[in-house]
């Protein structure tokens, strides 16, 4: 059930305003930072499923009678009732510092409680000092009917010179609307809206792209790629449709992390890395993991991948690099379902895979710049997988053949090491190097 929230923007912006350090009076209007402060914690509020409403300048009156505030609150019910204002001292100015909060003596112990709560959370998030919890018969705290939570909040005295650059700065704006704001959620329990995930990409699933469509998009956008680079095409489909994951949309992220696998223009890793998804940069100068195969690179980004996308149980064995360690157990499993939340910055939980901008929108706008690539041959490769089973030496080979082209393909590092052979891949001179047995 949803819950209310009424924010008091105390006094108004007509109110004559305290005096700040240097004794000027009037110079900051107090209303005027109590406003942006209630903004502020609508703001941090905005995802969760509770209703936000102001009891202050109702109907454009900027200087809301008191009464007129507590009836609001009142005939509104609200399961919180906060009213947010900043201090002054009435004594020598300069000299009083910190945040408290106010409960009225008439009331539950419960607004007590909360009192505490609220001066604990702002003094932490703000580092100004906490002056406690105090009982006063302010009318907002003494008007609101007994059976509605209330406090009375000041965030730092407008005179001091300790707590007057902080409380006009906006950083310090945000952090007692931060510390407010984490109260409320703790305190009713609230919960974080559901996601509209109606137009979202899901990264378990399918591959939409062909072969031939992803081939077509790399020999436009790198018209030097070699054979070597073509062939790591259809172990992204392969490798993807393994761990039920979109191969395409590795291979798009391959694509912005080798930039187009030139592994020029600022990428962190090199060709001979078999690392083409960044795996394990994390900072500037970082080179990240190596893999003894190219396949064993794509696999590690596939299961990266499917870490984010889902909490279901790998097909295949944890990729271990050869230079660096699997980052697979560092992933919070399911965080990203989709592509558009592997960023950072679009994750609803801030837990995506890039700290960049739009990481997911880049992915996506190159996997459908890929769709959109016309061919001779189009086919639909996924759909042959699994159709076609081989028997070697009498024993069955645990991977089936892929059509790419009417032509069957398997992966020939896995065919030699099931021989009881050694394959070796050369990046630098695109050559094999295949030992048989002795």
């Amino acid at each position: 059930m949803s819950k209310t929230i009424i924010f008091d923007a105390g006094h108004g912006k007509n109110t004559p305003g305290k005096r700040t350090p240097n004794g000027a009076v009037g110079v900051v209007n107090e209303w005027t930072l109590n406003d942006m402060v209630c903004r502020y914690i609508a703001g941090y509020l905005a995802d969760y499923d509770v209703k936000v409403l102001r009891c202050d300048d109702i109907k454009g009156v900027v200087d809301t009678p008191l009464t007129d505030r507590t009836n609001t609150i009142n005939l509104n019910n609200p399961d919180l009732a906060i009213s947010i204002h900043h201090n002054a001292n009435t004594g020598a100015w300069g000299e009083w510092t910190g945040v408290e909060v106010y409960s009225h003596p008439n009331k539950p112990k419960r607004d007590a409680d909360l009192a505490t709560l609220f001066v604990d959370e702002m003094a932490k998030v703000t580092g100004l000092r906490n002056r406690g919890a105090k009982q006063q018969n302010f009318h907002m705290v003494r008007e609101t009917k007994p059976t509605i939570p209330t406090a009375l909040c000041e965030g730092g005295f407008m005179d001091s010179t300790v707590d007057y650059p902080v409380i006009t700065s906006e950083k310090g704006q945000r952090a007692y609307a931060q510390a407010v704001a984490n109260v409320c959620v703790s305190y009713l329990n609230l919960q974080k809206k559901a996601a509209n995930t109606q137009n979202l990409t899901p990264i378990t699933g399918k591959s939409t792209a062909t072969a031939a469509q992803m081939e077509a998009y790399l020999r436009r956008v790198n018209p030097n790629a070699t054979q070597a680079i073509f062939s790591l095409i259809p172990i992204y489909l392969s490798e993807g449709a393994a761990e039920n994951i979109r191969g395409d949309i590795a291979f798009a992220q391959s694509l912005i992390e080798t930039g187009n696998f030139t592994f020029s223009g600022g990428t962190a890793v090199i060709l001979s890395q078999n690392n083409f998804c960044g795996m394990s940069v994390t900072s500037m100068g970082v080179k990240g993991n190596s893999y003894k195969t190219p396949k064993d690179g794509i696999l590690a980004q596939i299961q990266h991948l499917k870490a984010y996308a889902n909490t279901e149980p790998l097909k295949t064995a944890i990729v271990v690099p050869t230079v660096g360690e699997s980052r697979f157990k560092f992933v919070e499993r399911g965080v990203s379902p989709y592509v558009e939340w592997l960023g950072q910055q679009e994750n609803p939980s801030g837990k995506g895979w890039a700290a960049g901008k739009d990481y997911g929108a880049k992915i996506l706008n190159i996997l459908r710049s890929i769709l959109n690539m016309s061919t001779t041959q189009p086919q639909n490769i996924t759909a042959a997988l699994g159709t076609t089973k081989y028997i070697v030496d009498g024993k069955a080979f645990p991977r089936d053949g892929i059509l790419y082209k009417g032509e069957l393909y398997l992966p020939a590092a896995e065919i030699f090491r099931f021989m009881g052979m050694t394959a070796t891949w050369d990046g630098k001179t695109d050559t094999t190097t295949v030992t048989t047995k002795k």
